[in-house]
């Protein structure tokens, strides 16, 4: 095993050293298309960090205490972690026929860590009021955010960036809560956004309705930016005027960052090391542009990892490495992955 190890750093070296594909890695282009699912997820659990590429906060502006702050201090930003929080079954958004609290499943995000199935998922507040304060532009007027809206701050700026999140419309007495996600670049800029899916300033953006709607057209809607220029940092998402539920985010990665993040989340997962061995190989195949090896290994990987769930491997634990695995070997069009139905997110 040692002459293997050291064979293929060899071969490692030998290749990184080529100026030909050492310019190669400087303009890695191939993505993998990531999915942020709660439901690969304990409830009540912190998923801030749990997905290799993209860290998830809760923030909430609020008045600066202190009178005497200047007035570019006249609000501060108070983040907070992102949770996985389970709904019940039953639990709907109303209407005629019932919208689901969850788009899939049975989890949707929450800035709270209850581990106890809700009967309403948490509702995430305003971001179109929000935008001036995210630009370094509060008025003197305390904002109406109602609550903490959600940040995704993502490890590589990206070309592409979705959201799935409830959009209400006016009925009954009620406020329209409609769904905004908006989009920065490193510089704290924003650079589009999304107003229920209809195009706002700045880059493209879409939406599609992944659920519903219903009688008073009430639906779950997935709200994408492109950016072909690969200036997307940031994202933000809640509502506009009133308050939403966020389930699901999906974001493009670089194949590489996403390789290095499954060889980190396996380590220590199973029994000996063998699946750890499976993803730095195939980490390393990838870096010298063998992709078929690198394909062979991450096949291995999850025909192993499949084989060791509920013995030696907890289920959700194998759930989000295989999501992660799956979301590489697709990138890499290394084979279909195998089909476990429509998802909205497609």
């Amino acid at each position: 095993m040692k002459r293997r190890y050291l064979l293929l750093s060899s071969l490692l070296l030998i290749l990184i050293c080529s100026p030909a594909l050492a310019h190669e890695h400087e303009h890695e282009t191939k993505q993998v298309l990531v999915t942020v699912n709660p439901n690969l997820f304990a409830p009540g659990q912190d998923i801030s960090n749990a997905t290799y590429g993209a860290t998830l906060r809760s923030l909430t502006i609020i008045q600066n205490p202190n009178p005497s702050a200047p007035p570019e201090q006249a609000f501060l930003f108070q983040y907070s972690p992102v949770f996985a929080e389970a709904v019940t079954p039953n639990c709907s958004l109303g209407g005629v026929p019932p919208l689901p609290c969850a788009p899939i499943g049975n989890s949707v995000f929450s800035y709270t860590s209850s581990s106890v199935p809700q009967s309403h998922p948490t509702l995430w507040g305003d971001v179109a009021h929000a935008l001036p304060c995210l630009t370094g532009q509060c008025s003197v007027n305390p904002p109406p955010f109602l609550a903490p809206f959600l940040r995704v701050d993502f490890a590589a700026p990206t070309d592409s960036a979705s959201v799935i999140l409830a959009t209400i419309n006016p009925s009954d007495g009620e406020l329209a809560a409609f769904s905004t996600v908006a989009a920065f670049d490193d510089t704290g800029q924003n650079i589009g956004y999304c107003f229920s899916g209809s195009p706002g300033a700045g880059v493209g953006c879409s939406g599609t309705i992944v659920v519903g709607p219903d009688s008073n057209g009430d639906n779950w809607m997935k709200v994408t930016f492109s950016d072909p220029s690969a200036r997307i940092s940031f994202i933000v998402a809640g509502a506009s005027t009133d308050l939403v539920p966020v389930a699901v985010v999906q974001f493009d990665s670089p194949v590489s960052l996403q390789l290095a993040g499954l060889l980190k989340k396996v380590q220590g997962v199973g029994p000996g090391k063998s699946l750890e061995r499976k993803a730095m190989f195939a980490e390393t195949y990838y870096k010298v542009h063998d992709i078929e090896a690198a394909c062979a290994q991450l096949t291995a990987f999850e025909h192993e990892l499949k084989a060791q769930t509920d013995n030696h491997i907890p289920d959700l634990t194998a759930l989000q490495l295989l999501s992660t695995t799956e979301a590489i070997e697709a990138a890499l069009s290394c084979r279909e992955p195998e089909s476990r139905g429509p998802q909205p997110w497609d």
